[in-house]
């Protein structure tokens, strides 16, 4: 699947402190020069999360349990044939049995919830999957970067940066009259901001009357990438 890329980049604010000559035991102090440089992007979301979850209620602690780790054992059966690398993955999740209290304090029952997680690149196929689970409910949604293209992203921004950095310092060499720079110190930085995550709530009665769930519509959004590189460069004639 082919994903547009659209490149923005923004040249950072050069911050630049050239120390005058000064002479220390017969030799000059090199002039220093500070810069950065970016480069940022948007990239199409290209991996989903959805997490599933399921409840339940009895008058006994063990009831709750047997039934949610049976239903947790029908959904694993359902979705291990389904799962392939980084386009369908699924794990389970939290899994949880705790009492449910009165008005004068005593236990009056018992809850427990158990989840699971379907994620992955085919959008598609993990909403079609997660609608057809018999007792269970969508709890949210999240779309996200893979590792894959964030790391690619990254690299490219990378070199972008890099070639920013270059050239402004060769430049401001140019600028003061020096011809040769050398890299004294540099700090890269790269961030990916992901969007919040997209929570949608089913509700508990479709869910435990067994009906399959509306089929959901997975429409990923952009997410911004960007690296920022500064650091410091000697002039030198």
């Amino acid at each position: 699947m082919r994903k547009k890329i659209v490149h923005v980049f923004t040249a950072a604010l050069v911050l630049m402190s050239l120390s005058s000559f000064a002479v220390a035991s017969g030799s000059s102090v090199l002039p220093t020069l500070h810069l950065s440089a970016s480069a940022q992007t948007e990239v199409r979301q290209d991996w989903l999360l959805i997490r599933l979850h399921a409840r339940h209620q009895a008058s006994e602690a063990a009831v709750v349990q047997r039934h949610l780790q049976a239903l947790q054992d029908r959904a694993s059966t359902a979705i291990r044939p389904e799962t392939h690398a980084d386009q369908f993955q699924f794990q389970t999740g939290n899994f949880s049995v705790y009492p449910r209290y009165g008005r004068d304090g005593k236990i009056q029952g018992w809850e427990g919830e158990s989840e699971i997680i379907l994620q992955g690149r085919d959008m598609p196929h993990l909403t079609r999957v997660a609608a057809n689970l018999t007792g269970w409910s969508i709890a949210g949604m999240h779309f996200e970067l893979s590792r894959q293209t964030r790391q690619q992203t990254e690299q490219n921004l990378m070199q972008e940066a890099i070639a920013q950095f270059n050239a402004k310092a060769q430049a401001m060499a140019k600028g003061f009259g020096f011809k040769q720079f050398d890299l004294h110190e540099v700090h890269l930085n790269a961030e990916t901001h992901a969007p919040m995550p997209s929570m949608l709530r089913m509700s508990a009665d479709g869910a435990q009357s067994g009906q399959p769930q509306p089929l959901l519509r997975a429409e990923p959004g952009l997410s911004p990438v960007s690296v920022n590189l500064s650091g410091a460069v000697r002039l030198r004639q």
